[in-house]
């Protein structure tokens, strides 16, 4: 799921109807159910991600220091390094490598995902609390 999927769900979930506050008290659980399903997927998405970025990592700390082997090499298609690198410059190499960089920035970009969604849900949580607010401003205004 993306970000705009998530964004768009949202734009139709959030208004409520203010003539029926009873019913939409009663959809608060659904919601509830249906953005938490989304959470748990999108964390478990984080959480391979995040080992993923962790293994290209550990593959590029090896590749840019000269002590990956020529079939893992093959394997992802990467030439080999033949600049002669310090130990300690390695993880500047690591750090500014694009390979691993695309992985990062998605690891970024899902934990936007996973804030959003939380977001959303602290918006859901205080429904009832909004509902409440309506119910007595309706009161207020009837002089009830």
């Amino acid at each position: 799921m993306t970000l705009d999927d998530i964004m768009t769900e949202w734009e139709k979930d959030k208004s409520m109807d203010s003539t029926s506050l009873d019913s939409e008290s009663l959809k608060i659980p659904d919601l509830h159910h249906k953005y938490h399903k989304m959470l748990s997927a999108e964390n478990a998405v984080l959480r391979r991600m995040a080992a993923r970025v962790e293994e290209v990592k550990t593959l590029r700390w090896l590749y840019f220091s000269g002590k990956l082997d020529e079939d893992t090499l093959k394997k992802y298609n990467w030439e080999p390094f033949d600049l002669k690198v310090m130990k300690q410059d390695t993880q500047r190499f690591v750090d500014g490598d694009p390979i691993l960089n695309k992985y990062v920035i998605e690891l970024g970009d899902q934990k936007e995902k996973i804030e959003l969604i939380k977001s959303i849900m602290s918006q859901i949580n205080n429904r009832s609390f909004q509902i409440n607010n309506a119910i007595k401003w309706q009161q207020f205004l009837t002089g009830q």
